[in-house]
């Protein structure tokens, strides 16, 4: 063994941390073996030789075990190694996520802490409390709670303002100074007691609210807007809806008979009804007793209804010296789909104008379009709450004063709708037609009224005396008026002109105009459509209306006002500032021209017949 040692070659065999052991003997055992063939060529000692080596393979054996024990537990380390590095990996993402979680909940905690104070109003001192002790309300509750805040008494805060309160003890950190501006609003009814009222939300229905200081000295009114928080009423509110349509005032006192025009017969009938209203203490000693509450103006749409209305306000307002308030409305304003609206908003309307009354006014409640209000009950069996509206509105009437200074004017369309009970004597009684114009002298009439003297005519009606033209609508031939070069005899003569080509119903005639124009035109005012009788000749004279007369002289000068801006871009020195009869009949085409896109049209058929030519 000392020579197999001392023979060893240290160059050949090199042994550190790095080499793996099983190479180590294996190598160490080559060199072993390869000594002993040198001992065998030499001298050495053969039995120290072979212990050696039976020791060195059972070092080598045991060195194998050793080696796959290492082997396997390097294996499992590494597998260990795995699983842990697994676990970091979960264990980093469950962190990350607690972060997160973390972060969120610090800023939960933060938008607490920033939104911690929550509002409430203040309602009074608790009665029979303590000095710091007040009684507030809370969305719809209310609380006592402590003031949190030194030097604050109860008698510093007013009702209805904003205080915010602690979020852990609820009671009062702050104060805002202001009141609350948000609610419902509810109509009041009655005063219960000095610290309650009675009052009217949605639908009508009925219920008990606090009175806050500032509405409990105020004369309140039934039908008056107040501001309501969760069973406080915290303040007035100005009127919204149409208790207070006046027109202009001095609008209406402007207003006489002289407006109205081609009404002769309604008018006069109006006028008669009025009597008792301009002079009461005279009707009284004709032992008068059940004198109408207003009037019911009925007719087509655009024939004066709301100007008769506005020229009685007028006139019974000056003969009895009074001021006028004239309270406009449409049937639809007043009606509310929700079941007692509509009869609320008629009280509060009438409880406005007996109001004013009572101050010297005349007070003229008009109600354009009445029967979609007070449709009759016979017709409106699909909507029974009607009759509910019918009998308020009958209620009112009936508790007016005779000869009050409140009067009520209905205008319809449709009287026909309108409930029976509402036009009987003793209400709107006085039944007032209002027509179309039909006759010659209720056209002339209107005209005069729109078609003033003092129109800037054309200069060629003011060159002579005596003006000559072709009546196109009447003999067809030339004719001669005198005008003597005064407006008033070339309005007048407009007028018949106008008159003629309106209530024409003869034969078409084609027209050529004048001043060298190229363009003409046939005139025709009768044309085939399709009426509530049927299929028929719709003639322009029929279908007349004090509006649509103002219409045709306010084209007419539309289309003056177009000639001369045409002739100013053109040429200015041949613009000229003039109205021509030309004008008119061209207006007048127009509106033939609308009215007969109004109807439901039939198949049109040849004239059948050539126009007549007339220049």
């Amino acid at each position: 063994m000392l020579y197999f040692i001392q023979n060893l070659e240290p160059c050949k065999l090199k042994m550190n941390q790095e080499n793996d052991p099983k190479d180590f003997l294996d190598e160490l055992l080559e060199l072993f073996l390869s000594g002993k063939k040198r001992k065998k060529s030499g001298d050495g000692d053969d039995k120290d030789l072979e212990d050696l080596l039976r020791k060195l393979e059972t070092d080598r054996e045991n060195s194998k075990i050793i080696i796959r024990a290492l082997r396997r537990r390097i294996k499992e380390c590494e597998e260990r190694g795995q699983k842990l590095d697994r676990a970091n990996k979960a264990y980093a993402k469950a962190l990350e996520r607690l972060t997160k979680i973390a972060k969120q909940h610090e800023q939960a905690e933060k938008s607490r802490q920033g939104a911690a104070s929550k509002y409430g109003v203040f309602i009074r001192p608790h009665p029979g409390g303590d000095a710091d002790e007040v009684d507030i309300l809370v969305d719809d509750e209310m609380r006592k709670v402590h003031l949190a805040m030194p030097g604050l008494s109860a008698a510093d805060l007013k009702c209805g303002w904003e205080v915010l309160l602690d979020p852990e003890t609820g009671n009062i950190v702050g104060l805002t100074k202001k009141h609350h501006f948000r609610g419902s609003v509810v109509s009041f009814k009655e005063k219960l007691n000095d610290e309650e009222a009675l009052v009217s939300g949605e639908g009508g229905s009925l219920f008990q609210c606090f009175l806050s200081p500032e509405l409990k000295d105020q004369k309140l009114k039934d039908g008056d807007y107040l501001l309501n928080y969760n069973g406080l009423l915290l303040k007035l509110l100005p009127k919204v809806e149409g208790a207070e349509r006046f027109f202009d005032i001095e609008e209406i006192r402007d207003k006489d008979w002289s407006h109205v025009g081609g009404l002769s017969r309604a008018v006069k009938k109006i006028k008669r009804s009025l009597l008792p209203f301009k002079i009461p203490e005279v009707y009284a000693k004709f032992k008068g007793k059940n004198p109408p509450k207003g009037l019911i103006l009925h007719g087509p749409e655009g024939c004066g209804k709301t100007l008769l209305a506005q020229v009685i306000a007028a006139d019974v307002g000056k003969s009895r010296g009074l001021k006028v308030g004239f309270m406009q409305f449409a049937g639809a304003d007043l009606t509310d789909k929700f079941v007692g609206e509509t009869a609320r908003k008629m009280r509060e309307i009438f409880a406005r104008a007996k109001e004013l009354a009572s101050q010297g006014w005349l007070v003229i409640v008009f109600i354009d379009e009445i029967d979609s209000l007070l449709r009759s009950r016979d017709t409106a069996s699909h909507e029974p709450w009607m009759g509910t509206d019918i009998g308020q509105f009958n209620a009112i009437l009936q508790g007016m004063d005779p000869l009050g200074n409140v009067l009520v004017i209905g205008a319809t369309n449709r009287k026909d709708l309108i409930d029976k009970a509402i036009l009987r004597p003793g209400r709107l009684g006085v039944d007032v037609e209002v027509p179309r114009p039909r006759s010659e002298k209720d056209i002339k009439e209107i005209l005069r009224i729109h078609l003033t003297a003092d129109m800037p005519f054309a200069s060629k009606y003011f060159e002579q005396d005596t003006y000559t033209y072709i009546d196109h609508f009447g003999s067809g031939e030339e004719q001669k008026v005198e005008l003597k070069k005064d407006p008033e005899n070339v309005r007048n003569h407009i007028i018949d002109m106008i008159t003629n080509r309106i209530l024409y119903t003869g034969s078409p005639v084609r027209m050529h105009f004048e001043d060298g124009e190229p363009d003409s035109t046939i005139v025709d005012n009768r044309f085939r459509a399709i009426t509530q009788k049927g299929e028929e000749d719709v003639y322009l004279k029929d279908w007349l209306s004090g509006a649509i007369l103002a219409s045709i002289v306010e084209n007419a000068r539309l289309i003056a006002l177009e000639r001369y801006n045409r002739l100013r871009e053109e040429n200015p020195s041949n613009a000229k500032e003039e109205v021509m009869k030309k004008d008119f009949f061209r207006a007048v085409d127009e509106e033939m021209r609308r009215l007969k896109n109004s109807f439901l049209k039939v198949k049109e058929k040849p004239l059948g017949f050539k126009p007549k030519e007339e220049d």
